[in-house]
């Protein structure tokens, strides 16, 4: 809501207000934590440069950022905030939002929340809670959880303190005050004083006490923190600072209790090493023992002594084992305590002595385990083991009993089945009984195999009775074998038997089957009629099909059969014999049953024909009876008719469907085509008794000829005559239905208003439809009575009266439609004129409406927040209506384009309009300014007298203050100047408002301008009084900081030289570093000493040290002596400095010689070893190590180097032990080359090692490798051909791997010369090197003698096998090419011809493959008897030379052969390839000569199809029969044997070839005849269809109950209307295509059919013309009907909606009534615009027939009563409205008034602050609220007059509601009166009483400084100083008496609080005692201090004449 609305943005601003505080006083304060002198006042307008946010970022994380631009320029702060955000988005802090030019423009939003994101992460993130006190999960939390969590620990112990938030929780101060109770300094507070009512002075205290006690700045105030929703962001920054200060002191407390925690903890650990130890020694001990007796094996035999010994080790599981289970678990809960014990003492953890740590034990106690493990489970396998084996032996026992029993009689029941199979009756038996044994048998096997397994089980683990066992096993076994094998031979006999039983069975099955079938195929019927013979014809071949199914069969078994063995029996033998004649009976079937099928398809064949012919014949005569008995009409019924009969035949006529007759009778021109020449065909071959087929078909040609020329004839005649009579009708029809539609088009009138006008609109829309509909049908007739179409056959007659009798119609449409399209546009017009004056007059009256009650509103200052409503509600009203004056702008533009005759209306309209619009908003801006004006002038009126008292309070504040150093003083002067800041920009902000208004002319300005002038000369006193007060205040306490401070540095200074002046010796270089450090730093402190003291210097010449000023002597007796510190400090430093150099340096020299020597001596003695190893390996390592020796010795030449620098820079700069230094360098550097040298010589010595050892490796291991070679090859080859091949093969892999191994024999070699020649080794060692060359060279030479010998053999083995094996394969081939060219033939036949073929190629190959294989073994042979001669040479050259000559005699007879297979193969494939030409022709021709005229037109459809397939394959055969003549030709010109038959069979195929073409085209023509005429005999029959099935819908007389049925009839009968218009086309284009048709042979049936069809059309057209008119008036009665209900019902449901509403329960709701009233209104006037637009609906019915005149008339009657009845309860419900409104405003704003007094009086607060700030602002806002209440009070006289007059004028409950409001408000204002009054005097006292505290305790404080500075004064007993001292003790006494001032007034103040008898007269009493005290003891103590200092004094003097006194007399001596 508004007020809720309000409530947040008010906590919204209070909120920003607090941040603002709070966030400026925490920057100040990190502002002065840092020191840098900067105090912001303005947050948003200081931070704009973005210096400061760069300065706050350096302090608060503690880096250095890069200087500001110091610029003034816009682009100078936008770059300085840009690096300040920069920096925080390195920072990872999250300022998405925020840019640079937002904290310029001084976004406040932005920068508080910038602000705030900084506080979170450099102050809040960094919170985190101590593990220690609040556990683990203090990680997990968030920094403002574990804020809150350390508030609420803290807090928890404390009463009426509950921190759930950072909020409300802390309004009543407690939380604050228990926080610094519960922290070290209970003291500060009393917290059981404290009381949750005051939390003002909870916070008070709370925060003085933090700032002054703890040093925590103060960011909030008590006021902003008590209030209703305190900011979370302010409360949460302040508390952070209370959890950092406390978590400092937190820290240094935890210390202490650390230190004793340590050292107690020592104690503990030390104790438990010991325990630990003690315990592991025994543990560990008793372990050794027992594991000696686990491991023993010496388990005995007998189970009784088993059980004993389990029973001993189970008592030591479980009685001596589990203590040392324990035992052990203690060490380990130990050792973890100690270990958990130093880890959390940050030491390195316990090591146990050696065997006695953790893992010792545990490896011990593991070992323990296993032993136990292994002996129980030793125990248990032996127990388990003995007892096993008996169970076993006992088993098998009873297992042989049960097998030896199952063997014995199994063996009987063999025996039995092999007596049965002896008879082949008793085979099923035996089968069975053998069955029976088997599944006996198989079971078993399982069970004599488990007794084999546990005989063998107990034979393995030894039993003692193992051998009867095995015996008795090995029996059963070998009767089991024996078993199985009987078994196995009886199975195979069986099975024998039962093969030949089955067979035998199954052959005699077959036979009688088929003796049975040879009945019918052997039958010589085929029947008479076409039904018998299919029936037969079905019959055979179901039989064919059970023969096909026999044969398989039969062959099976002859298959089976043959595969006996006849030897088995004389049964197979007689079996056998059943089968081959079984094959031969099957074989004379199927001759039967092929000679049985063509004699029945002969039979089909002649039956088919004869049926066909005589169903022809009975249908001409059928359709010849229909054509002559057809009757022509004269008029058009008569002509339809006969039309009709024409085109439907009688169904009886024929045996299909009705069908156009003229396609039925095209379409059996084929069947009568087809019907010769299957007559042709059946002529020759048919008996002599039966009548000739050609003759019968020829005659039905005839008669079909005869009845076509007939039909067409007929058809065309009566076409033409129903097309012409047809056309004239409609005309007629046409054209009188455009003359009545034309009066309606010609009417001129528009109607009166815009609801007349859109009636007539629709009305016209109704009309065009209708006038377009039948134009369409108009032109569609003309269109089909075009000379050359239908109408053409009924004359030139008919032809020229065609176009005139289209004139007249077409002329007239067109002019019908021209009248329709001007009075559509006149109609529209006169609908948008009518609305658009309409919408105008409607917005004329509103803005009249409006004008007129916004010059009602007159504000004034008593009234002002009453015209603020008024206007608001005003302007809501006025955005409301701009929208309809858009509207009506812009639909009158739309009507001056549209429309420009009327132009000149609707702009004066428009311009009127504007006109008023204009004055409305003029009105408008002036009364704004006028309410901004006035509400401007009573703020700034307001805010002036607040400003004023606030700074005559702060003028009198500065007039109480007096000249002092006094704390109080100085607070009071701060306040006072932040204060004026604060007013001077809030009297800027009033003088520039008042000018704003001056200028404005408004009569107020004058007074708010005398106001402003007031405020700034009070200001400007202000400002010069503080000043003032200043200057004095800053002049006195900038001397006293002066003389404190130098006393300071004069007392630091001396102990600066005593610590310059020591003389500590230096031992060492940590030492040395350590002094040089402390005497840097003390440089830094001598530094900032000097500073200090320029700036002392710099401010005392300033003015404290001149002359004329009080106090000047003792301002420079203390420069001087500072003067003087200072050259001695700087001396005494300078000479310390030099002398701890000097010393640091000679310890780091002396320490790197001293590390460097020690290097060198371990690197030296490592070189003295003088081993080089003895292999390869050894040498390896030695040189390695060495390597890294000299990488390490490396490592140290840096060292030498820099040592020697640094020795050689010492002794240059002439250092006092240079000497010492000189020496110290040489001996390091004869160490250093001696090193060198020595590490050289044994790298050297370590490789030449490590050559000689590797050079002997390889020679060693080439040795091994040719020993093993050399015994290889002393082995002999063997004779036999595979160990040749294989020895060869190795003897090649070896040779190759000599020869690679050579090139390593040479490296070995040059590496043993190198070796002797370099001259390193020893002269054993070059001696072993020669004697390792010469035996290597030695071996090498023999091993090649040896490899070359044995190769030599084994090649010449080889290639003599080789030979024999290839001459011994050549014999084998040639014998087998022989053999298959002997056997080869000449073939009658062409496959077998290229059979033949392919073998001689096969053969050809084979031989020249064996000639080529025959010359490479003469080449071979050749070679080899060059190397050796074999005993056999004559021989095998014999065989090689009869190889050869018959290879030669092979290749000629393969020759000849080649050419006789080639001709023969050409013949072959010419008379294939003819045959199968001739055999495509023969079966293409019966489809290419066809004359088979299908009665369908499917079937006509699908000959054509096949038909054109047909001859694109014949095209594409042609080139194939064309390549095949061609081959032919070839053959019979190239002189083929055979060329005679060649010729005559491409003659034959040439002749077969012409004939199939010339069939094709003649077939073709025939078959396009028949498709054009049925399809048009199947339009007609279609279009003829069509008619029938519509002529139902247009001759119905049913209209549709209601709207959405007759809607839903409109639209079918326009698409039935419109398939009318297409089929009378489609009927025209009929006519076209029967001209094609018709000649002089056309039967007339076909010119009645289309006449008749004409007709049809016709009167078709005629009813749907008549229906569209019927279903457009029953639409418009059905529209009236359902408008009048709907207007009846939304009447009804208004009349109640006005009776329901009420007059409004309050203000709110009767305006929201209002509003729904209009709106109701608004919809009443439309409803009405509705009412009259059915009245006329009603009228225009009632005018076009009488027939539903009641039912309209009385419905029109309802409706006018109801509209009556609800436009008066319409008028009567807006009266009542307006006067709830008026009554129901005025008790509204009478609560509203109630409510803003309540919460006045709810909103002052009943707690007085108890400091001086606090009461001074709550009395100042009291006087405020009292200034406000005033001009309410104007308010509120004028409300009360107000609601009397309601009272009056609208007596009633509602007067009565208003009269009890204006008395509680009346006496709701007394009462806040009265509690205002109250508060004053309240608020004044306490005032006083805080005045009173705050002098007393200003004064208590300086006394306290002063004493505190007494006691600082009497510490000191520095002689010297005793005149400076004296002095300033007499400044002193005049500060005291300056004071006095301030002790007069608190006792004044104190005197006037006991006078008033409200203030608690005891407290001032005491204060009034305490303060007097204070003074008395404050002058008590200076007088003290006066006096010892006098007595200083007066003994300085009295030493200083004495010491003068003694130098007189020394002198005088």
């Amino acid at each position: 809501s508004e007020y809720e609305m309000g409530h947040i943005r008010k906590l919204q601003a209070q909120h920003t207000r607090m941040q603002e505080k709070t966030f400026t006083n925490w920057i100040n304060n990190i502002f002065q934590h840092g020191r840098v002198g900067i105090k912001i006042q303005s947050l948003y307008t200081e931070l704009g440069d973005g210096t400061h946010l760069l300065r706050l970022l350096e302090l608060i994380s503690g880096e250095a950022l890069p200087p500001p631009n110091r610029g003034r320029l816009r682009v100078h702060f936008l770059e300085n905030n840009s690096r300040a955000l920069a920096f925080l988005r390195a920072k990872s802090v999250p300022i998405p939002l925020i840019g640079p030019e937002n904290i310029v423009d001084g976004d406040r939003t932005l920068i508080l929340g910038l602000i705030w994101v900084i506080i979170l992460r450099f102050q809040i993130s960094h919170i985190s809670l101590d593990r220690e006190e609040f556990g683990a999960s203090a990680a997990l939390l968030s920094a403002k959880e574990a804020l809150l969590i350390w508030c609420q620990r803290k807090t928890a112990s404390y009463c009426n303190v509950s921190i759930t938030d950072f909020s409300c929780s802390w309004r009543d101060g407690l939380g604050f005050n228990a926080l610094i109770h519960a922290h070290p300094r209970p003291d500060l507070i009393d917290y059981s004083s404290l009381l949750p009512e005051r939390p003002l002075h909870n916070l008070h205290l709370a925060f003085h006490v933090a700032e002054q006690e703890l040093g925590i700045a103060r960011l909030l105030d008590p006021e902003d923190v008590a209030a209703l929703q305190p900011d979370e962001r302010s409360i949460m920054t302040y508390v952070s600072l209370y959890y950092h200060h406390f978590s400092r002191l937190h820290q240094g407390q935890t210390v202490q209790r650390r230190l004793a925690k340590i050292l107690l903890q020592l104690q503990e650990t030390e104790e438990l090493q010991t325990q630990y130890e003690q315990l592991v020694a025994d543990l560990l001990r008793w372990i050794a023992e027992k594991q000696v007796q686990l491991e023993a094996r010496d388990f005995p035999d007998s189970l009784p002594a088993m059980s004993q010994l389990l029973v001993a080790f189970a008592s030591f599981r479980t009685q001596e084992k589990p203590p040392r289970l324990q035992q052990r678990g203690a060490t380990e809960a130990l050792l973890f305590r100690l270990q958990t014990a130093l880890r959390a003492q940050n030491r390195r953890p316990f090591l146990p002595c050696e065997g006695l740590g953790p893992a010792a034990l545990s490896q011990r106690w593991a070992g323990l385990e296993r032993a136990e493990a292994a002996r129980s489970q030793a125990l248990q396998q032996q127990l388990l083991q003995l007892e096993r084996l008996e169970t076993l032996a006992r088993r098998f026992q009873r297992k042989v009993v049960l097998r030896e029993s199952f063997l014995m009689h199994t063996e009987h029941g063999l025996d039995q089945v092999g007596a049965l199979l002896a008879s082949p009756a008793l085979v099923e038996a035996a089968t069975q009984r053998l069955g029976m044994l088997e599944a006996g048998l198989l079971p078993q096997e399982g069970r004599f195999q488990a007794l084999a397994e546990i005989a063998d089980i107990l034979r393995q683990e030894r039993y003692h009775g193992w051998a009867d066992v095995a015996h008795r096993q090995m029996e059963i076994t070998r009767r089991w074998e024996r078993l199985l094998q009987h078994l196995q031979g009886q199975r195979k006999q069986m099975a024998s038997s039962q093969v030949v039983q089955s067979l035998l069975q199954e052959v005699e099955a077959v036979s009688d089957q088929l003796k049975e079938l040879q009945v019918p195929a052997g039958s010589a019927a085929c029947g008479q009629q076409l039904a018998e013979v299919v029936e037969r014809l079905q019959r055979h071949e179901l039989l064919e099909v059970q023969v096909s199914a026999h044969g398989t069969h039969v062959s099976h078994l002859a298959q089976q059969t043959s595969q006996l063995d006849s030897s088995a029996g004389d049964s197979v033998q007689v079996l056998q014999a059943k089968a081959q004649g079984l094959t031969q009976l099957h074989q004379g079937l199927e001759s039967l049953v092929r000679a049985r099928r063509a004699l029945l398809e002969q039979a089909l064949q002649r039956a088919t024909f004869l049926h066909s012919c005589e169903e022809e014949e009975a249908w001409l005569r059928e359709c010849r009876q229909l054509v002559e008995t057809a009757a022509r009409g004269g008029d058009l019924s008569q002509l339809s008719t006969a039309l009709q009969k024409h085109n439907f035949p009688s169904s009886g006529a024929l045996h299909c469907p009705p069908k156009a007759l003229k396609a039925q009778v095209l379409r059996h021109r084929d069947v009568c085509a087809d019907l010769v020449q299957r007559g042709r065909d059946l002529g020759p071959r048919g008996p002599l008794t039966q009548p000739d087929p050609r003759a019968r078909a020829e005659a039905v040609q005839g008669a079909w000829q005869l009845l076509r020329t007939r039909v067409a004839g007929l058809g065309a005649r009566l076409q033409a005559a129903l097309l012409v009579q047809q056309y004239f009708a409609d005309a007629a029809e046409a054209a009188s239905w455009l003359r009545e539609r034309r009066s309606l088009l010609d009417s001129t009138s528009c109607g009166q208003d815009q609801v007349g006008a859109e009636a007539l609109m629709l009305r016209h829309l109704r009309l065009e439809r209708a006038n377009k509909a039948q134009g369409g049908q108009i032109t569609a007739r003309g269109a089909a009575i075009i000379p050359g179409g239908g109408a053409s056959h009924t004359g030139p007659k008919a032809v020229s009266l065609q176009p005139k009798s289209r004139q007249p119609g077409q002329r007239l449409l067109s002019d019908t439609c021209l009248g329709a399209e001007h009075r559509r546009a006149q109609l529209e017009e006169a609908v948008a004129l009518f609305g658009f004056y309409s919408s105008c007059e409607d917005l004329l009256s509103w803005l009249e409406d409006q004008r007129g009650l916004f010059r009602t509103l007159r504000p004034q200052a008593n009234n002002l927040v009453v015209a603020q409503l008024k206007y608001e509600n005003f302007l809501t009203t006025l955005a409301a209506g701009k929208g309809r004056w858009a509207e009506v702008s812009s639909s009158a533009e739309h009507l001056k384009q549209m429309y420009p005759g009327d132009s000149a209306q609707v702009q004066q309209q428009q311009e009127e309009l504007s006109r008023r619009w204009r004055q409305l908003e003029a009105l408008t801006k002036e009364k704004e300014v006028e309410l901004a004006g006035m509400a401007d002038v009573c703020g700034l009126l307001q805010e002036c007298g607040s400003t004023q008292a606030r700074l005559q309070d702060v003028i009198l504040r500065l007039e109480g203050l007096e000249p002092g150093r006094s704390e109080g003083s100085l607070r009071v002067l701060q306040m006072a100047q932040q204060e004026m800041l604060v007013l001077e920009g809030r009297i800027r902000h009033l003088q520039s408002m008042a000018m704003k208004v001056e200028a404005s002319g408004p009569a107020e300005s004058q007074p708010l301008r005398e106001q402003v002038e007031m405020l700034r000369g009070l200001l400007q006193q202000a400002q010069g009084q503080a000043a003032r007060q200043a200057q004095a205040q800053a002049e006195a306490q900038a001397r006293h900081s002066f003389l404190k401070e130098s006393r300071q540095l004069l007392l630091w200074a001396e102990g600066i030289q005593a610590r310059l002046h020591s003389k500590k010796e230096v031992v060492d270089v940590a030492l040395a570093q350590r002094l040089l450090m402390e005497h840097q730093d003390l440089l830094e402190q001598i530094r900032l000493w000097q500073e200090r003291r320029a700036w002392k210097l710099a401010f005392s010449e300033g003015g404290l040290a001149s002359p004329g000023t009080l106090g000047s002597q003792e301002v420079a007796s203390a420069l001087g002596l500072l003067g003087q510190q200072s050259g001695e400090l700087r001396a005494a430093w300078g000479q310390r400095q030099q002398q701890l150099q000097e010393a640091l340096e000679l310890q780091r020299f002396g320490r790197e010689a001293a590390g460097f020597t020690a290097a060198c001596a371990n690197r030296e003695a490592l070189l003295h070893l003088d081993r080089l190893g003895e292999n390869v390996a050894e040498a390896q390592s030695l040189l390695q190590r060495h390597q890294e020796f000299e990488w390490l010795l490396g490592s140290l030449g840096p060292r030498a180097e820099a040592l020697q620098a640094h020795g050689e820079k010492l002794i240059q700069s002439q250092h006092p032990s240079a000497h010492t230094v000189r020496e110290r360098l040489q001996s390091v550097r004869a160490q250093w080359t001696r090193v060198r040298e020595r590490s050289e010589q044994r790298r050297r010595q370590l490789l030449a090692s490590l050559q000689l050892q590797e050079w002997k490796q390889g020679v060693a291991e080439l040795m091994l490798w040719m020993e093993e070679k050399e015994l290889m090859a002393a082995d002999e080859p063997a004779p036999e051909p595979r160990n040749i091949l294989r020895k060869l093969r190795w003897h090649e892999a070896a040779e190759r791997e000599l020869l690679a191994t050579h090139r390593h024999l040479e490296d070995l070699q040059q590496a043993g010369r190198e070796l002797l020649s370099s001259g390193l080794h020893a002269q054993d060692a070059q001696e072993d090197v020669q004697a390792r060359l010469r035996g290597l060279s030695r071996k090498w030479e023999e091993l090649n003698c040896k490899i070359a010998e044995r190769g030599d053999k084994l090649r010449q083995a080889r290639q003599q096998e080789q030979l024999l094996e290839l001459l011994q394969e050549a014999e084998e081939k040639l014998e087998q090419l022989e053999g298959a060219l002997q056997g080869a033939g000449m073939e009658q036949d062409l496959r077998p011809s290229r059979e033949l073929q392919k073998q001689h190629r096969k053969l050809k190959g084979e031989s020249q493959a064996l000639a080529s294989k025959m010359a490479a073994l003469s080449s071979q042979a050749h070679h080899v008897l060059n190397f050796q001669s074999f005993l056999e040479e004559p021989q095998e050259y014999l065989q090689r030379r009869c190889v050869n000559l018959r290879l030669e005699s092979l290749h000629g007879r393969l020759a000849t052969w080649h050419l006789q297979l080639q001709a023969l193969v050409e013949l072959h494939q010419f008379y294939h390839l003819s045959n199968l030409e001739l055999t495509w022709v023969a079966e293409h021709m019966p489809s290419a000569s066809s004359t088979n005229y299908t009665k369908c037109p499917d079937d006509t459809q699908h000959l054509c199809h096949k038909h054109k397939e047909l001859q694109a394959v014949v095209k594409g055969h042609r080139g194939q029969v064309q390549q095949v003549l061609g081959s032919g030709q070839s053959l019979a010109t190239s002189g083929h044997p055979h060329a005679q038959n060649i010729r005559e069979q491409c003659q034959k195929l040439e002749g077969r070839w012409a004939e199939l073409e010339q069939a094709c085209a003649a077939w073709a023509q025939c078959l396009q005849q028949a498709v054009a005429s049925r399809q048009y005999f199947l339009d007609v029959s279609e279009l003829e269809v069509w008619v029938e099935e519509k002529w139902p819908l247009v001759s119905s007389q049913e209209y549709g109950r209601d709207e959405a049925a007759t809607f839903s009839l409109i639209k079918k009968h326009q698409a039935l209307q419109q398939e009318l218009t297409l089929y009378w086309s489609f009927m025209e284009e009929l006519d076209q295509r029967a001209q094609t048709l018709t000649g002089p042979e056309a039967p007339e049936q076909l010119g009645l059919r289309q006449e008749r069809l004409w007709k049809q059309l016709q009167a078709l057209q005629v009813l749907a013309a008549t229906r569209d008119q019927e279903l457009e008036g029953t639409l418009k009665l059905h529209e009236f009907m359902k408008e009048a209900e709907d207007l009846q019902s939304w009447l009804t449901s208004q009349k109640q909606v006005a009776r329901e509403e009420s007059p409004g329960e309050d203000y709110e709701h009767v305006l929201h009534l209002r509003t729904k009233f209009a709106t109701f209104q608004r919809q009443v006037e439309m409803g009405g615009q509705r009412v009259a637009a059915c009245q006329q609906l009603a009228e225009s019915l009632l005018e076009a027939g009488p027939s539903a005149a009641p039912r309209v008339r009385q419905k029109q009657q309802d409706l006018q009563a109801a509209w009556s009845e609800l436009w008066e309860l319409t008028q009567a419900q807006g009266l009542l409205l307006r006067d709830a409104e008026i009554s129901l405003g005025v008790h509204r704003d009478l609560s509203r008034v109630l409510a803003q007094i309540q919460e006045k009086a709810m909103s002052l607060p009943d707690g007085v602050s108890q400091d001086l700030r606090g009461a001074e602002a709550q009395l100042r806002r009291h006087e405020g609220l009292e200034c406000e209440l005033t001009g309410t009070e104007r308010q509120l006289q004028e409300l009360l007059e107000t609601a009397g007059s309601v009272q009056k004028l609208y007596p009633g409950p509602q007067a009565n509601a208003v009269w009890r409001r204006q008395q509680a408000v009346l006496q709701a204002w007394e009462g806040l009166r009265v509690r205002m009054q109250q508060r004053r005097a309240q608020l004044e006292q306490a005032c006083l009483l805080a005045r009173f505290h705050t002098a007393v305790q200003d004064y208590g404080s300086w006394a306290a400084s002063v004493q505190q500075e007494l006691q600082v004064e009497k510490r000191s007993q520095d002689p010297s100083s005793v005149p400076l001292k004296l002095h300033a003790h007499q400044q002193l006494r005049a500060e005291l008496e300056t004071q006095e001032e301030l002790h007069l007034q608190a006792t004044q103040l104190g005197q006037q609080a006991l006078l008033t008898s409200a203030l608690p007269t005891k407290e001032v009493q005491e204060r009034l005692r305490a303060l007097q005290n204070t003074r008395e003891q404050v002058f008590q103590a200076w007088e003290q201090e006066q006096e010892r200092l006098q007595a200083m004094y007066r003994e300085q003097l009295f030493l200083r004449e004495c010491g003068h006194l003694d130098k007189i007399l020394q002198a005088q001596e």
